[in-house]
């Protein structure tokens, strides 16, 4: 049966191969970024302007979408605040934080939300502070992702919220890395291996709270699998505290 997917960034690198192999299978594919994607029934978002997010979900809410895939994201942007927040922070969490509690709320046909974290999660705690930075400032946002999925698999029994990550994918989004191109040569997967979990997450049976990602070589390549929710994403009250402030730096509120 065809079914109606959107995806955020899918305008180039996983997304955009996420896209085509999605509609290849028969979907009809929204997608929604700030650069036109060539694959698709386009639309402009930016994650950075919650005016943008606004109009956007004004112009789909009444769009019959089966399932939401949450992939735009930024690794070493300029520095500068979004939402009040970090940059990194502000577009790959707040951003999806406040487009998923739009459509969430709009649309009776939202069954599924995909959340895509990253394996770089694992390594840190979550602190929102604004002088954060490189490296440490994406893992925070992409730790920030993986608490808000959980998180949601638990408040919104109506929906499947399923969270993955692509292991290390050899895409454009670590050119700003100073080693970027030798770690895509030397460690990354392909973009064809790494959207398997994006794939997955959107299209196979999977209860709601599932985390899936490839395992091999401390996770940064291979077939996706289940994987447990890393210790730093189980702590409900910190989980609370992030939902609370994302509330309070988007001026909405969630409820569902």
């Amino acid at each position: 049966m065809a079914r109606t997917i959107l995806i955020t960034g899918a305008s180039s690198g996983l997304g955009l191969d996420a896209a085509r192999q999605l509609q290849a299978q028969g979907a009809h594919v929204i997608t929604a970024s700030r650069n036109p994607s060539p694959i698709g029934e386009h639309h402009h978002l930016d994650l950075a302007d919650l005016a943008s997010i606004q109009a956007f979900a004004d112009t789909i809410s009444t769009r019959p979408i089966d399932c939401l895939i949450n992939n735009a994201g930024v690794l070493l942007p300029p520095p500068r605040l979004v939402h009040d927040s970090e940059v990194h922070l502000g577009i790959n969490f707040l951003g999806h934080f406040a487009l998923t509690k739009l459509l969430c709320e709009s649309m009776p046909s939202l069954t599924r939300v995909v959340h895509i974290t990253s394996m770089v999660a694992q390594f840190v705690r979550f602190k929102n502070r604004v002088e954060l930075k490189g490296m440490r400032a994406y893992a925070v946002s992409k730790l920030a992702t993986l608490m808000f999925a959980l998180e949601l698999s638990e408040r919104d029994p109506r929906r499947r919220h399923i969270v993955c990550h692509p292991g290390y994918t050899a895409t454009n989004i670590q050119a700003n890395l100073r080693l970027g191109r030798l770690g895509n040569a030397l460690l990354g997967q392909s973009v064809e291996q790494g959207v398997q979990s994006i794939i997955a997450a959107a299209e196979q049976d999977f209860s709601s709270g599932t985390f899936i990602g490839p395992k091999r070589l401390f996770e940064l390549r291979g077939e996706p699998e289940h994987l447990n929710p890393y210790a730093s994403a189980l702590d409900r009250t910190a989980r609370e505290a992030l939902w609370q402030m994302a509330e309070s730096r988007l001026n909405l509120q969630f409820t569902l």
